[in-house]
């Protein structure tokens, strides 16, 4: 009996919100999105993976733990990427034909090399404001 009861604790024990479980399903979805965007992308950059990885995982995140709270800063990371990643790939792929001051000016490569680290950092900023936050008892009961 002991030991189901330590299983259960360590099962319904949250690390920012998600379980063991969810974490690894989060971590397997971007795995897979990762690889499909590096091998269709990484001849513009070799960033593009990582950058797609901290989406993904920012989006799952986003679902999984919008049941606890309102999930502002999932919110803030993905616009940040939308912005800093998802953005200049479109405007590198699709040039603006009649106005070329919205395409990508830089070099891809040299572009993303600094675009990914700096939305990595703005997630990672939003996401140590998580760190302390607690679920309340009556939350615990009533999802684990």
């Amino acid at each position: 009996m002991i030991l189901n009861h330590e299983n259960n604790n360590q099962r319904s024990r949250r690390y920012l919100f998600l379980s063991l479980e969810e974490w690894y399903y989060t971590m397997i979805v971007a795995l897979c999105f990762t690889i499909f965007f590096w091998a269709g992308f990484h001849h513009i950059s070799s960033w593009i993976g990582v950058g797609v990885f901290m989406a993904t995982t920012s989006a799952m995140h986003l679902v999984y733990a919008s049941k606890y709270m309102i999930p502002l800063p999932q919110l803030a990371a993905l616009i940040g990427s939308l912005y800093y990643i998802f953005g200049p790939l479109i405007a590198q792929l699709y040039p603006h034909l009649r106005d070329p001051l919205f395409n990508l000016q830089l070099d891809p490569s040299y572009y993303f090399g600094y675009g990914i680290p700096a939305s990595i950092a703005l997630s990672l900023g939003w996401f140590c404001g998580m760190i302390r936050l607690l679920l309340s008892n009556s939350l615990k009961e009533k999802f684990s």
